[in-house]
């Protein structure tokens, strides 16, 4: 080892929520300053090696994070890759008639969504919900035709009004996205 301290973690792929085990490798004592996803501390370091850990949120997004650390004004970083569930609307288009509208929607998912929510509602200009609804949804993986049924509204408002959706999956929203029509 050539610099003045190390951390590595104990693997180069987490999913959200898991334990990271970190070593330190030091050629110096001192507080040792540690900022990761979940983690903002100073740890008492000693010469040689020692481990600490740390937990992952379970909302961290698919991605790549790091350690960053610094002793006695040597700053390095660790990095690491996240993968979390990751879904997608990449297609949506509006299923409208006179006072009843819906959707349909294609998704794209990384893993299996079983007992997944689509919740949706017509909004009016002024951003009042004229309507509510969900749909019980276990997406495979990849993509995924969805259908959101139409639905009679009645509004007091001419203008752009929007069909807003959300999709959440174990208590966590997805993908959201709305649609505009006029009236």
């Amino acid at each position: 080892i050539s610099g003045v301290v190390y951390v590595y973690p104990d693997r180069d792929v987490y999913l959200p929520g898991d334990t990271v085990l970190a070593t330190v490798v030091s050629q110096l004592e001192g507080p040792l300053a540690v900022n990761a996803p979940g983690l903002v501390s100073t740890l008492d370091v000693v010469t040689g090696t020692q481990a600490f850990s740390f937990t992952l949120p379970f909302d961290l997004n698919a991605g790549s994070y790091q350690i960053t650390y610094d002793l006695a004004d040597y700053r390095n970083v660790a990095s690491f890759e996240v993968q979390a569930v990751q879904a997608n609307i990449v297609h949506a288009d509006l299923i409208r008639s006179g006072l009843e509208a819906g959707a349909r929607l294609a998704i794209e998912t990384n893993q299996p969504l079983p007992d997944a929510t689509m919740a949706w509602e017509i909004q009016d200009p002024q951003g009042g919900t004229l309507g509510a609804w969900q749909l019980a949804l276990d997406l495979p993986i990849n993509s995924s035709d969805v259908e959101l049924p139409q639905h009679t509204f009645a509004t007091s408002w001419a203008g752009t009004h929007r069909l807003a959706y959300t999709l959440r999956w174990q208590g966590r929203d997805m993908a959201s996205g709305m649609l505009a029509f006029d009236v």
